[in-house]
């Protein structure tokens, strides 16, 4: 029932907002519904399955654990202390400068 849902949001959206994309963008998407055996070897053409979660016509089997999630986010900071510093952008030139200005 889920995906019929999302279906249902899907298309009328994508429908009214066709129009203003450019049609080659447009053309490359589409959607492919897991109980249709042509738009899924369309879908394997592209992507490699095993890394596609199941719940979207893959292979791969994803759990959500926030606990492992927690812990990672939680231990980011510690690791972005201990990297090296980013070094400063080179400040620009004084040519640069004047033409930013008189292109205001």
């Amino acid at each position: 029932m889920r995906r019929l849902a999302a279906a249902a949001r899907c298309r009328p959206t994508w429908k009214m907002i066709t129009p203003f994309l450019d049609p080659v963008t447009a053309a490359k998407v589409s959607f492919v519904h897991a109980n249709n055996p042509k738009e899924m070897a369309r879908l394997d053409e592209l992507f490699d399955l095993r890394y596609l979660e199941k719940r979207i016509g893959g292979q791969f089997d994803f759990e959500w654990h926030f606990e492992t999630y927690w812990q990672h986010l939680t231990a980011l900071p510690d690791r972005l202390d201990s990297a090296p510093p980013i070094p400063e952008p080179p400040s620009p030139s004084a040519g640069t400068a004047v033409a930013t200005e008189a292109a205001q």
